[in-house]
C-alpha cells in the first residue's frame, strides 16, 4: 500500500481528528493560503466563474428547492423567537395576531425610523440585546406610528397621544 492511499484510508476512519489537524495547517497558513486562492482566480476567472455555474446550473431545481424551504423554516423559526420576547399583542390597542383582521404585527424600535431586517440573525440578536427599545404594534398602530413620526412626533409624544385615543 502506497502512502497516499494509506492516508486516504486513515482520514476516512479518523474523521474528526483529520478535520481538526486540517484546521490547524489551514490557521498556520492561512494568509498564504488565501493569496494563492485570490491570485489563481484573478488569473482564471472566467474557467472559476464557467465552473460554479456549471455546478449551479446541474442541480438548479434542487438548489431552489432547498433555499425555499430553508428560507421558510428559518422564517417561521424568527417569528417564534420574536412572538416569545414581544408576545402577540399590539402594543398601543391591544389587538391579538389572530383577531381576525388581516394585521401581522410589526416591531417598531422606538428611537427612529428606520428597521433592521429583525429575521435575520444580526437582527435577532440585536433584538435580544436592545429589548427595551421595541416594541410589537399591529399593521394599523405602526403605520400610524410612521405618520406620525414624519411630521417630527418623538415616540413618547405618540404613545401620549394614542393611548388617550385608545381610552377614549
Amino acid at each position: 500500500m502506497e502512502h497516499a492511499e494509506y492516508m486516504r484510508e486513515w482520514r476516512k476512519k479518523n474523521r474528526e481528528k483529520s478535520h481538526g489537524i486540517a484546521r490547524k495547517c489551514y490557521q498556520k497558513h492561512k494568509k498564504q493560503v488565501i493569496v494563492k486562492a485570490s491570485k489563481y482566480y484573478k488569473e482564471n476567472k472566467e474557467k472559476v466563474l464557467s465552473k460554479r455555474m456549471e455546478r449551479y446550473n446541474s442541480n438548479l431545481e434542487e438548489n431552489r428547492k432547498y433555499n425555499r424551504a430553508w428560507g421558510k423554516q428559518h422564517t417561521i423559526n424568527a417569528k417564534k423567537q420574536i412572538e416569545e420576547l414581544f408576545g402577540n399583542k399590539c402594543f398601543f390597542c391591544g389587538s391579538l395576531e389572530t383577531d381576525g383582521r388581516k394585521n401581522r404585527h410589526n416591531l417598531h424600535e422606538i428611537h427612529g425610523m428606520k428597521h433592521l431586517d429583525l429575521e435575520s440573525k444580526k437582527g435577532l440578536e440585536y433584538l435580544e440585546e436592545h429589548k427595551e427599545d421595541f416594541r410589537a404594534l399591529c399593521s394599523f398602530c405602526h403605520t400610524g406610528t410612521h405618520f406620525l413620526m414624519k411630521f417630527g412626533y418623538l415616540w413618547e409624544e405618540i404613545e401620549i397621544l394614542i393611548k388617550k385615543k385608545v381610552k377614549a
